[in-house]
Parts: structure tokens; sequence; C-alpha cells
């Protein structure tokens, strides 16, 4: 009777411990820990939809944290959890529009639901791009009328121009206009680059750009000395006129008196008087406030002449 017992007890206790292993193993199975995250989370763009995206673990199901920056501070929306490795923005809370900034993390969740930890987090500012761009071979660069002209985009709002010059500095101009006028640059090379603006500050990109010069022009055609007047015949107008001997400035008059091409300079006969017989080291000079549209100093002034 007592061997019976024996054995009825040790039969209790091993079913007792092979239950308890038991429960322990479930309890394992259905708490599992998340021991690994994922090693970054990013933004793609697929056909129009943006997505959220980490990387991919066949053992556990994912979490995505959205931080939204509002004022001066980011604050948190809430959780998107999915059983695929990315999720659709915009069906998550987050307002693709331009401007917006936002901070995304993810991590991984098991099937009960415990979850790891998240990964480092990625700032996202959201800028969209218009699908349509600039024509570079239709702009035209007038170089005579110091413009830049280029055709209509379709749904544009308006423009942004950016200039660049020999050394890599940039300046940004908005014009709602199909032209712009660089008539204020300095003499030199440059490279013109011109974005498309949208609805909702949608931009384009800008593009491969186009090249193109600034330089001083011979604005003056011909300039005669008569005894009397100064006739000089110009295709521009101008504000003055500077005149030189050899290299020396002698004198500057305004350039007033313009009836179509000729300006005519009076009274400069006392002036001229000790130079009438060396006329040919007078030169002269237009000068105007849109650099272009002055002669250069040392090539391209006309020498004057008796007429």
């Amino acid at each position: 009777m007592m061997k019976v017992k024996k054995i009825v007890i040790f039969s209790f206790c091993a079913i007792s411990f092979l239950a308890l292993i038991a429960g322990l193993c479930v309890f394992f199975l259905t708490n599992k820990i998340v021991d690994v995250s994922p090693s970054q989370v990013y933004v793609q763009k697929v056909d129009d939809k943006f997505l959220l995206t980490t990387d991919y673990n066949p053992n556990f199901n994912y979490r995505f944290k959205i931080e939204k920056f509002v004022g001066d501070d980011f604050i948190t929306l809430p959780f998107s959890d999915s059983s695929i490795n990315s999720i659709d923005l915009s069906q998550n809370g987050v307002d693709i529009v331009n401007g917006n900034k936002y901070r995304f993390s993810a991590c991984y969740i098991s099937s009960n639901g415990n979850a790891g930890k998240f990964c480092e987090s990625y700032d996202w500012d959201v800028l969209l791009y218009f699908n349509k761009t600039i024509d570079y071979s239709k702009v035209v660069i007038d170089e005579d009328n110091s413009t830049i002209s280029w055709d209509k985009v379709e749904g544009a709002i308006y423009y942004t121009v950016r200039i660049v010059d020999s050394t890599g500095s940039f300046v940004d101009f908005q014009t709602s206009n199909l032209n712009y006028d660089f008539s204020n640059l300095d003499i030199g090379e440059y490279n013109v680059f011109i974005s498309v603006v949208g609805e909702d500050n949608i931009v384009s990109d800008f593009g491969t750009g186009k090249n193109f010069k600034v330089q001083k022009q011979n604005v003056i055609n011909s300039a005669i000395w008569n005894g009397t007047d100064l006739i000089i015949d110009s295709l521009y107008d101008v504000d003055k006129f500077e005149i030189y001997y050899n290299s020396d400035l002698i004198f500057i008059v305004s350039a007033d008196d313009k009836v179509e091409n000729q300006y005519v300079i009076h009274n400069l006969s006392f002036a001229f008087s000790k130079y009438s017989n060396d006329f040919n080291n007078i030169f002269i000079k237009s000068c105007n406030s849109n650099f272009a549209l002055e002669s250069e100093l040392n090539h391209i002034y006309v020498s004057l002449s008796n007429d």
C-alpha cells in the first residue's frame, strides 16, 4: 500500500512539473521579448503615395511613431501599427503640404503586442516637386536689352529665377512674369536657372540652366566734331559722356539733347580748342546706369574727327 502511495505522489509531482514547464513555455511564447530594432526608417515616393518604410523582419510586426513639428516643438501622433514594413503617410495623419516638418521612427512588435526599442529618428521636411519644368531650349537671352524670357508653364503660379555667378554665389528672385531684367548685374559670366512654383508651393527642379554674359557694348556708332558741336550717334539712350585725351579724363558732358539716334553737345569750342590738332587721341565713353550700355574703357571708344 505504501508503495502504491509513493507511485501516486511521484506521478502527481511529475505531472505538475510538466504542467509548469508547459505553462512557462506558453508564457514565453506568448510574451516574446523583442530584443532587436530596425536600423533605419525613411520616406519613399511610389506613384502618388509617400510611404514610410523600415527594415523588413519576418518575425515581427511593425510600429511607426510619427511626430509633427508644431510651434517650436514636436508633438507625437498616435502610433501606427502595421503587419508590413511600410505605411501610407497620407492615411496616417500626415498632411503632405510644403513647409510641414515631421520626425519618424519605427520599432518591431511581437504578436502579443510587446514592442522593442525605436530606431534612430528621421526628420522629413515636406518639399513636393512640380512635375513640369522649364524648357531651356526655348529660354531666350537678349543681351542687347538685358532680359531673359521663357515660355509659360501650365499650372505655374510664379517662377523662381536663380542667377549664379562665376564664383558659384547665387541670388533668387520671384516673379509671376515670363521674363527677368538683368540690367543691374555686373559684367561677367552667369548661369540662369528657373523653377516653376505651383499651388501649395509645389516646386519644380531648377533643371540644367543656361549660360549668358553681361558685357559692355559699343553704343556709340560715331562721334564727330564739326568745329562747333559734338555730334554723337548712339542707338541706345545714355546718361552722360566722358571725354578722354589719351587715357586722361578731360571733362564730362550730360546727354540731354537727343534727336532720333543723335546727341548734339553744344558749346565745346573752348574746351576742344587746345586739342584741335590732335583729335586722333581724343576718345569718348558713354555712361549708363545699365552697365551693359556703357562703352568699354580701353577697347570701344570712338575717335573724334574734324568734319
